[in-house]
């Protein structure tokens, strides 16, 4: 016989009117909904009452991770939440919170899911990124710059916060146009930090982003001006920690292809 489990859902003040929408979010998330990521995790957007959210059920953990969630760390649904709630404290855009929802039993976490508010945007740092990577697209390539610039700087006001989103990629950051700019907001942030950043662990903070040299190198500049540094020193620091980042990428491929061959 199956062990019963618990269900926690805690729901942000404002949004304690969908509390009863909320009851029925599994049932909601599994009949329907518009699917916008399906690789590890399952993200989909839905309708919530009068309210367009989306919805990130985590991967289930299994084995003693499941025992380590349920005793000694908080789950991913759980970690993104407060973290929007902390991001929110500091002024920085992130979806609103509406709640986190846990299925648990006493020794192990079985499920759980993350609800925030749809985010308008006009594209991710990934099309930006795209944008500059195509030879074929000069037209747009002084657009996409700009956009990156205001990017770094974003990143420079999350750092000068003391905010380390360790998930810091391309896909993370939603862009809106705006007259002046771009506005950004930050997503899928189950893993940050929030402590005072070294210069170190501030540009290794962009090295998962790009591997193109003009990508890099307008990093490195913009970075360098928000700090007030030598240009060529910042470029030469993130070229250090790229080169690192690399070397731990080719090490842990090998070692994988190392077991599966003994396997």
């Amino acid at each position: 016989m199956p062990k019963p489990s618990q269900r926690i859902c805690q729901i942000a003040p404002e949004f304690n009117h969908l509390s009863n929408s909320l009851a029925t979010l599994e049932a909601q998330f599994s009949a329907g909904g518009e699917t916008l990521y399906a690789v590890r995790n399952l993200i989909k957007r839905l309708a919530l009452g009068e309210h367009d959210v989306v919805v990130k059920s985590f991967r289930p953990p299994a084995g003693l991770q499941a025992f380590v969630y349920a005793q000694f760390r908080a789950s991913k649904a759980r970690r993104s939440y407060e973290h929007a709630l902390k991001l929110q404290q500091l002024g920085i855009a992130t979806p609103r919170p509406v709640c986190y929802i846990e299925h648990r039993q006493p020794r192990a976490l079985l499920q759980s899911y993350y609800v925030a508010l749809y985010y308008p945007h006009d594209y991710s740092m990934q099309a930006v990124l795209k944008g500059i990577n195509s030879a074929g697209n000069p037209a747009n390539s002084d657009q996409n710059l700009a956009a990156l610039q205001d990017f770094v700087r974003f990143t420079y006001r999350l750092h000068e916060a003391g905010v380390l989103h360790q998930d810091h990629n391309a896909g993370n950051t939603l862009l809106r146009k705006t007259a002046a700019g771009h506005d950004f907001a930050i997503i899928d942030i189950n893993r940050m930090q929030f402590k005072t950043l070294s210069l170190d662990q501030r540009l290794k903070n962009f090295v998962r982003l790009s591997d193109n040299p003009t990508v890099l190198q307008c990093i490195a500049a913009t970075y360098a001006q928000c700090i007030g540094m030598d240009e060529t020193t910042c470029l030469q620091r993130l070229m250090l920690h790229k080169r690192r980042h690399w070397r731990r990428i080719t090490l842990k491929q090998s070692a994988k292809r190392l077991l599966q061959r003994k396997g």
